[in-house]
């Protein structure tokens, strides 16, 4: 079993953090900066031996290689930001290591592919780390994401490459490992994903291992493993108490979640976290997971190995090792020293001297999340957000070069689809559904060939998996979840 951090590459001065946040920003200004909130709350995390360095000194990832070697940590796992047109930021630090050939870190990418905006926008879909030290200003919009077509994701890849060809770079059975933080707002990721295989096909290895985040409803065969990102999943659905106004949640609830999880998906792989505490970036606005110490962590990262080693996983991910503003991080500090990289030893070494793999007792509970109704009427108020805001789903087709679509699916988006379509230059050409229904436009039963039109559009999106595994055995047609398009654009 191979245990990957996941790795901030923040820790250094770029030009854009000093415009945005304030000359000479870095994710330590945060750290230093945070204030304790209520009593009991230990702030500000102060790295051991006021380490607050510098990730475009070689000795600091020298230091970090030490680290991993003596504590079992098998990899890091690189958050990598791609933005629109190829913009790329904060991709120093692992260019650097590419460099430094003899630094062993063993490493992959985690694609962080949202738009970067300030938090006060209101928009979705975003990734709004540091509203503490928000400017106003007119720009809204700090690097927006979009995903475009084939070309861009060939330019993508090529960048990858590089990283690929490096023996440090994780693989799984000779397959690049490559992580997207956020598959829902991917709409076209099927035919993304393929196109990076074929590339990597074409460029010697077997295949890619595509890890997906937030991926419910990709379909199955997109992706090799689905994660459940941690502290995130089902954080809502933590008992959560005020504390002067701060959101405060404990250690002990989340593991129990985490452990209970649902292991009915062959696809699933079970991730965790060290600890949380957000408020160095988000002041009040944050929330605190309390309760953490590292023979708790110890305790439970065991228990983890063994359910993902039951699933038939070979890889455990950690949320995080340096993430200080958010307080998720296995770097020594002044409070534990090198406790949390003990646990990671300690828990290792009991999971592989373990003769028998016990059954977890935590036994499977497994719930319905949200029901259907509840998915698709949300869906459908976001969808009435982007039409008061003037953003049609037109201008997707049209950017995508899809004049002829085909709709599967006869019902309430269905219905609004065709209308949104009218006059826009798109042709909806028939609807595919079980029932023939009268919907003023062809309608057929699944089954038909789809050669005459460049994109399906799956408007029954609740079992788009189901449906996209179907309709692909006759189809050459993209297929899309008009779910997926809405979360793009919005």
């Amino acid at each position: 079993m191979k245990i990957i951090a996941m790795y901030l590459p923040q820790f250094h001065r770029i030009p854009e953090n000093d415009e945005w946040w304030g000359e000479g920003f870095t994710e330590w200004t945060a750290v230093k900066n945070a204030a304790s909130l209520f009593e009991g709350h230990l702030q500000p995390k102060k790295p051991l031996n006021q380490n607050y360095y510098n990730l475009m000194n070689r000795s600091t990832m020298e230091w970090q290689a030490g680290l991993m070697e003596k504590y079992g940590v098998d990899g890091l796992c690189f958050y990598h930001y791609w933005f629109k047109d190829g913009r790329r930021i904060l991709e120093k630090p692992a260019e650097k290591l590419l460099e430094w050939k003899d630094i062993n870190i063993p490493y992959c990418f985690c694609w962080a592919n949202e738009t970067w905006a300030r938090s006060w926008s209101g928009l979705s879909g975003i990734n709004v780390w540091a509203d503490k030290y928000e400017k106003k200003s007119d720009k809204t919009i700090l690097l927006e994401q979009k995903y475009g077509s084939q070309n861009d994701w060939i330019d993508h890849f090529e960048y990858l490459l590089q990283f690929f060809r490096d023996d440090r770079y994780l693989k799984v059975d000779g397959r690049p490992i490559i992580m997207l933080y956020k598959c829902s707002i991917i709409s076209r990721l099927p035919a993304m994903i393929d196109c990076w295989r074929k590339l990597a096909k074409q460029n010697g290895f077997p295949d890619l291992f595509v890890i997906g985040g937030n991926s419910a409803r990709v379909p199955y065969g997109v992706l090799d493993r689905r994660i459940m990102k941690e502290p995130q999943t089902d954080s809502h659905k933590v008992e959560c108490k005020k504390i002067n106004g701060v959101e405060v949640k404990e250690y002990d609830d989340f593991w129990d979640r985490i452990l209970s999880a649902d292991e009915s998906d062959p696809n699933m792989l079970f991730s965790c976290f060290v600890n949380y505490d957000d408020t160095p970036r988000r002041a009040e606005k944050g929330y605190v997971v309390r309760g953490g110490n590292p023979k708790k962590f110890e305790h439970y990262l065991y228990e983890l190995l063994i359910k993902n080693h039951r699933k038939g996983n070979s890889l455990t991910f950690v949320n995080a090792w340096n993430e200080w503003g958010e307080g998720m991080y296995l770097e020594p500090d002044e409070q534990y020293g090198y406790a949390y990289l003990e646990s990671i030893s300690n828990a290792k070494h009991q999971f592989e001297s373990t003769s028998i793999i016990v059954e977890n007792t935590h036994k499977l509970n497994k719930k319905v999340n949200n029901s259907k109704d509840t998915i698709y009427l949300h869906l459908l108020s976001k969808w009435m957000r982007l039409r008061e805001r003037g953003v049609k789903l037109s201008e997707y087709f049209i950017c995508n070069g899809f004049s002829n679509i085909a709709i599967y699916g006869y019902g309430v988006f269905a219905e609004h689809l065709i209308e949104e379509l009218k006059c826009s230059g798109i042709t909806v050409k028939y609807v595919i559904d079980k029932n023939l229904v009268d919907a003023f436009i062809p309608t057929y039963r699944p089954g038909i060939d789809c050669s005459d039109v460049d994109a399906v559009i799956v408007c029954s999106f609740y079992y788009f998996e189901e449906i996209y595994s179907n309709l692909k055995q006759n189809c050459c047609a993209e297929i899309l979840s008009i779910e997926n398009i809405i979360n793009e654009l919005g």
